[in-house]
C-alpha cells in the first residue's frame, strides 16, 4: 500500500478544528492542516466557529480557500455552540453533518505534522485501540511571564505531558487525538460531554469503562499559545486541577507529594529543628531530585534552556502549580472564555449559576431561569450578597427604600464610563442626594480569589473605597455577576427603584443620552417627581 493511501477502513477521516476568538497564532496553526493531505489524501476539514460573528471567522475562512488550493476538501461550520463546554458542543454539533470512520480533533493553537497525523492514524489501525492522542508541548515564543511560566511547568516539571503519560496511563489530553466513531458513539458521543469540564479525561474515562482501549502516540503536539498574562496562565492550570479534583480526587492529592515537593521540602530543612546533616541532605536531595526531573522533561519536549536557565524554570513552574492547586481546592466555579461556570460535586458544569457557596440544587435552578441578559425595566432586583474588602456581608434588600444604582466593573472596563461616574460624583455632593441613593459599586474579582493575590487585591480595595469615599463590593465568585447576567470586560448599569425595580439597565459604554436619562430618573426618585 502507498504511504499516502488510508486503509479502507479509514476511508472516511474527519479532522475537526474548534475555534474561538482571534489568537495570535490563529492563522499559522489551521493552516498547517494541510499536511492532511499527504497522510489521508480522502481526509475532511471543517473549521468549527460557533458564530459567524466570531473573531475566528475572517481566520477560518482564508484558511479553508488555502486548504482548498492544497486539494483538501475543507469546509467552515457554524456551530451555534452555546454548551457549558463550548468545544464539546462544537464536535458534536460537526458529527451530526459529518460522515466519517475516524475523528481526528486539533485544538486551534496546535500546529499539525505529519508525523503525529501518521501516528494517531497508524495507532488507530490496531482493532484493540479505540483512541490515541499526541502529548501536548509548547513551542511558541515566550512573550510575556504567563507564557514562560506555563512552558516551564510543560517543558521543565514532572507535568511534562511526554513525562506524565508514562506515569499515568490512564489519562488523556485532547489537544491532539483521534478516536473511532463506533467507540465514540458507544459512550454517548460528544454530546454527552458538554456539560463536562475535562472532556478528554471523562472521554478516556468512559472508553476504559466500556473495555476500549487508549494509547498515547510518543510524539509532540505542538501549541503555539502565545501572549498570556501570569492570572490567565493560573487560571488555566486551575482548570486542569478543577479537573482532577471533580474527576479524579485522590490523584489531587498526589500533587503536593509529587509535583511541588521541593520547596516545602527546602523549607522544612530550613525552619525544621533537625541535626544539620539531615537538613542539608534533605535540601540537596530535594534540589537534586527536581533538577534531574526538569532535565529529563527537557529533553523529552526538546525544550532549549530559555533565558535565566534551568533554575528559573524550576521555581516558575513550582510556584505556578502551587498557586492553581490553592485555588482549585478552594473554588467551585471556573472562568472558561469570558464565562464564569459552577462545578457541581459530581463534576458537571452548570452555566450562569452563582457556584458552591449556595446549595447545588439553588445554583441549578439559577442555570435555568437566569436571564441571558441584564435584567428588564419592570423586573425586581435580585436580593444579592455584597461583600466589601474586610469580608463583611450586606443583603441588597436592606438598601430597598432608597433608589440603588449598581456599578459593575472589572479591572478592563473602569475607564468605560468614567464620564457617568464623574456626573455621578457631582451630583452625589449635595448632601440631598448622599444620604438618598444607595450606591452599589460592585467590582468583578473572580479572577483574583486565590492565595497569596487576594489579599493584596484586598488591600488595593480598600485603599481606593478610601479615595473615593464609597464602599466597592467585591465580587470573588461570580454571584452578582451571573445574578444580574453582567457580561465580563464591560461596564454595566442598573438602577432599581425604591421599591427594588429594576427602572434602567445599560452595559457597555453610556451615551450622553443614557447618562441624562439616569441622573433625571435618580432626581425623580429622591425628590419624588
Amino acid at each position: 500500500m502507498h504511504a499516502s493511501e488510508s486503509p479502507p477502513w479509514m476511508a472516511r477521516v474527519l479532522l475537526i478544528r474548534p475555534c474561538a476568538g482571534h489568537e495570535p497564532t490563529l492563522e499559522r496553526a489551521l493552516s498547517s492542516s494541510r499536511v492532511l493531505a499527504s497522510v489521508a489524501p480522502e481526509a475532511r476539514v471543517v473549521l468549527a466557529v460557533a458564530s459567524f460573528q466570531d473573531n475566528a471567522f475572517p481566520v477560518a475562512v482564508r484558511v479553508q480557500q488555502l486548504l482548498a488550493i492544497e486539494g483538501l476538501a475543507a469546509s467552515v461550520q457554524e456551530t451555534q455552540a452555546t454548551t457549558p463546554n463550548a468545544k464539546s458542543g462544537q464536535l458534536a454539533a460537526v458529527l451530526t453533518q459529518e460522515a466519517a470512520d475516524v475523528i481526528l480533533v486539533a485544538d486551534s493553537d496546535v500546529e499539525l505534522g505529519e508525523a503525529e497525523l501518521r501516528g494517531l492514524l497508524r495507532t488507530l489501525s490496531c482493532p484493540k485501540v479505540s483512541a490515541a492522542w499526541v502529548p501536548p508541548a509548547e513551542v511558541g515564543p515566550c512573550k510575556t511571564w504567563g507564557d514562560r511560566a506555563s512552558q516551564a511547568l510543560l517543558g521543565s516539571s514532572l507535568h511534562a505531558f511526554p513525562v506524565l503519560s508514562g506515569i499515568d496511563r490512564a489519562g488523556m489530553v485532547g489537544k491532539l487525538f483521534a478516536v473511532k466513531r463506533t467507540a465514540l458513539e458507544a459512550v454517548g458521543g460528544f454530546e454527552a460531554l458538554t456539560d463536562v469540564l475535562g472532556e478528554d479525561m471523562e472521554l478516556a474515562r468512559r472508553l476504559a469503562g466500556r473495555g476500549f482501549r487508549v494509547e498515547v502516540v510518543p510524539l509532540l503536539a505542538r501549541s503555539l499559545a502565545v501572549g498570556r498574562s501570569v492570572g490567565a496562565a493560573v487560571e488555566r492550570y486551575t482548570r486542569w486541577l478543577q479537573v482532577i479534583r471533580a474527576q479524579r480526587p485522590a490523584l489531587l492529592l498526589t500533587y503536593p507529594l509529587l509535583f511541588f515537593p521541593t520547596l516545602p521540602l527546602l523549607l522544612l530543612s530550613v525552619a525544621a529543628p533537625l541535626h544539620p546533616w539531615v537538613a542539608w541532605t534533605t535540601a540537596v536531595l530535594a534540589l537534586a531530585g527536581r533538577l534531574w526531573v526538569a532535565m529529563v522533561a527537557r529533553i523529552l519536549v526538546d525544550r532549549s534552556a530559555p533565558r535565566g536557565g534551568l533554575g528559573v524554570d524550576v521555581m516558575l513552574a513550582d510556584l505556578l502549580l502551587m498557586a492553581s492547586f490553592v485555588r482549585a481546592l478552594s473554588r467551585r466555579t471556573v472562568e472558561w472564555r469570558g464565562r464564569t461556570l459552577a462545578i457541581t460535586p459530581r463534576g458537571r458544569l452548570v452555566a450562569r449559576t452563582i457556584g458552591a457557596a449556595l446549595p447545588v440544587l439553588l445554583a441549578v435552578w439559577l442555570s435555568v431561569t437566569s436571564a441571558l441578559a441584564l435584567p428588564a425595566v419592570g423586573e425586581m432586583g435580585k436580593n444579592v450578597d455584597l461583600e466589601d474588602a474586610d469580608g463583611k456581608v450586606i443583603k441588597l434588600e436592606t438598601l430597598v427604600g432608597k433608589p440603588i444604582l449598581i456599578v459593575y466593573e472589572d479591572k478592563d472596563s473602569t475607564k468605560m464610563n468614567q464620564s457617568f461616574k464623574d456626573e455621578l460624583s457631582k451630583l452625589a455632593k449635595g448632601d440631598k442626594y448622599k444620604d438618598k441613593v444607595a450606591l452599589a459599586a460592585v467590582a468583578d474579582l473572580t479572577a483574583y480569589n486565590y492565595w497569596p493575590i487576594k489579599g493584596f487585591v484586598k488591600d488595593s480595595i480598600r485603599e481606593e473605597s478610601k479615595k473615593l469615599g464609597t464602599t466597592i463590593f467585591c465580587d470573588w465568585t461570580g454571584h452578582v455577576q451571573v445574578s444580574y447576567a453582567f457580561r465580563k470586560k464591560t461596564s454595566s448599569v442598573v438602577l432599581l427603584n425604591k421599591q427594588g425595580r429594576v427602572i434602567f439597565a445599560s452595559e457597555g459604554k453610556m451615551s450622553a443620552e443614557q447618562r441624562k436619562q439616569v441622573i433625571d430618573l435618580l432626581r425623580a426618585e429622591v425628590e419624588g417627581k
